[in-house]
């Protein structure tokens, strides 16, 4: 922790100048870091588990979370349509195939040792979506996940990720950032609003190097997530 704040490592492998697993090893081993979030989005599904259950070893052996990120904790494809049009087919009260059913999942992540998943705002209420058309308990509360946090960029994502059930949230980009160059960077004035008006815990993302921790903190941010200044 850092001033008794999550800071979380968001991973990005293309980022590493070296080997990727060695500077997870690095990353698992610094005091201040807590969580480490894999967040690998070109991966296919499969690829995507490989890598997991080689960072969560690392991340376990530390004492550190570690976080699956995105569709692939969810068992799917970033891209893939059929995805997407089974929410769709949900929405409208319309039976989607069994198949499917079972790519909204995050139990193959969890049976990887994951501590939480972390979702786009979309898959989020996709997967939500997919729980209720079926009757389905939600996965966190089957013992699947224990912990679910959603990404949003406005007060009112922050607000729709709390009904979904999220226990966290990041709010981004707080900065300007590398990793979204055309994205308007919020600001630390933002952020506090943000962590005021928000019914859970922010997390202040996008461009938080060292330099930018204590704005962030002082803002009201429960925790930070870094990217760039861990990986490189």
């Amino acid at each position: 922790m850092y001033k008794g704040k999550i800071i979380a490592c968001i991973t990005n492998r293309r980022l590493v100048r070296g080997d990727f697993l060695a500077q997870i090893e690095r990353v698992a081993a610094m005091e201040m870091v807590d969580w480490i979030i894999v967040r690998e989005k070109d991966l296919t599904s499969e690829a995507y588990r490989a890598l997991f259950a080689q960072v969560v070893r690392i991340a376990h052996k530390h004492g550190k979370k570690c976080i699956a990120h995105g569709w692939g904790a969810l068992g799917a494809e970033p891209e893939d349509a059929a995805v997407l049009q089974e929410a769709a087919l949900r929405q409208q009260g319309r039976h989607a195939p069994a198949a499917e059913e079972r790519r909204l999942s995050p139990r193959t992540v969890s049976e990887c040792g994951a501590d939480g998943i972390h979702l786009p705002l979309d898959a989020l209420r996709t997967w939500r979506a997919a729980s209720a058309q079926d009757g389905r308990q939600p996965a966190m509360e089957e013992g699947a996940v224990k912990l679910v946090g959603a990404s949003a960029h406005s007060v009112a994502e922050l607000a729709e990720a709390a009904s979904l059930g999220s226990h966290y949230a990041t709010f981004s980009p707080i900065f300007a950032t590398a990793c979204k160059p055309d994205a308007a960077p919020l600001g630390a004035a933002a952020l506090a609003a943000a962590c005021k008006e928000a019914p859970l815990p922010v997390f202040a993302l996008g461009g938080v190097g060292m330099n930018k921790l204590e704005a962030c903190l002082e803002a009201g941010a429960a925790g930070c997530c870094m990217m760039s200044a861990l990986m490189r």
